[in-house]
């Protein structure tokens, strides 16, 4: 077990970051339409940067983030979170019907994604799971992971910050304390079926069990385990964390919002069903034991994925053989998106000014 521990966003500065440079493009079409709101009259909110306004209508600008967090009123449901004269511009999945007026990217904005990773799979432990951030969604992956499972079979990177505007430079005994805090948040069930694994990790906190690269621990597991910053049951939110897994050779299981997997097949790409069963947790609400099917059937899928592996014959020829098809397959999409992006951002720009100069 390493002490050394990586207190900034992992893999920053390696990967997917700098072979897609989707950091810089995000920011480059967040800049590009908000000169656009601001050219058709519209002022930004001096107390939340995602929102300007022009008269009684309001723009909500929301990227690679969930347009929950663009309000403080979290307990409102998806539907009513802004009135009928609020546009949400955005590239958020939502499942639901909505009162505001909801205005989607292309999808090829995912394109913002397209690299070409180099590297073969070649397992030696069983899992994958880094996480930077702190909530009660992680923590309790976490936990139930480590119900099943050890440290010692996955490579593991849990950091506990509570925010990125916190101290990029916190110290060891700080994440502990975030950790050891985070318990009272999580209900009286929780906290007594998981308190004697919150214990056992306590002094290990922050976790980070390798030395190698981040970005090789993704090619040197049987299952990357993944976990979308945000979602919910009525929204799916994208990121670099899903489009890293999907681009190698290596079977994965994603925690996201309701649908997430269904939305990424809906777009094209190849989410190897046929080796994980990805429906016995992606259709589920919060509240229907979603994180215990979804570790349920992780620790399954390794199993047979390893069990497959260890074949000599052609059990091992076939996951080799549907890995390398998929990941292929998935590169090709998102360099599709990356070349369709410019025509299609240019023609959706053209149409959303007009709705904004023929909004009052």
């Amino acid at each position: 077990m390493s002490n050394s521990f990586d207190t900034t966003q992992p893999g920053h500065d390696q990967g997917i970051w700098i072979d897609s440079n989707c950091a810089a493009k995000e920011r480059q079409v967040f800049a590009d339409i908000e000169y656009m709101i601001r050219a058709q009259g519209f002022v930004a909110d001096p107390n939340n940067w995602r929102k300007w306004s022009r008269g009684q209508h309001q723009i909500v600008l929301c990227l690679v983030d969930d347009i929950i967090s663009a309000t403080n009123e979290h307990t409102k449901d998806m539907p009513y979170l802004f009135d009928r004269h609020t546009t949400v511009i955005s590239d958020n999945y939502l499942s639901c019907p909505t009162q505001f007026n909801l205005i989607g990217l292309p999808q090829s904005f995912f394109g913002i994604y397209a690299h070409d990773p180099v590297g073969s799979w070649q397992p030696d432990r069983s899992f994958c799971f880094s996480v930077n951030r702190l909530d009660n969604r992680r923590l309790l992956v976490l936990l139930e992971l480590m119900r099943r499972s050890s440290t010692d079979a996955g490579y593991v990177n849990f950091n506990c910050q509570f925010s990125e505007r916190q101290d990029p430079q916190p110290s060891i005994d700080d994440l502990r304390a975030n950790f050891v805090r985070h318990l009272d948040n999580l209900g009286p069930h929780e906290r007594a079926t998981y308190r004697n694994v919150f214990h056992n990790l306590q002094s290990q906190i922050p976790i980070r069990n390798y030395t190698i690269s981040h970005a090789e621990i993704h090619l040197r597991s049987f299952l990357n385990i993944v976990i979308e910053t945000y979602g919910s049951d009525t929204s799916v939110t994208l990121s670099e964390k899903i489009f890293r897994a999907i681009v190698l050779p290596v079977p994965w299981t994603v925690y996201a919002g309701r649908y997430a997997v269904a939305y990424l097949e809906s777009l094209g790409f190849d989410c190897l069903h046929d080796l994980i069963p990805h429906n016995n947790y992606d259709k589920l609400q919060e509240n229907q034991h979603k994180i215990h099917n979804f570790i349920s059937v992780s620790m399954s899928s390794i199993e047979r994925i390893t069990t497959m592996m260890q074949d000599s014959g052609a059990a091992r020829h076939h996951v080799l053989a549907r890995t390398m098809q998929a990941a292929r397959h998935n590169r090709e999409v998102l360099l599709r998106f990356k070349q369709q992006w410019s025509t299609d951002f240019d023609c959706w720009r053209q149409n959303l000014e007009q709705k904004l100069l023929s909004t009052p």
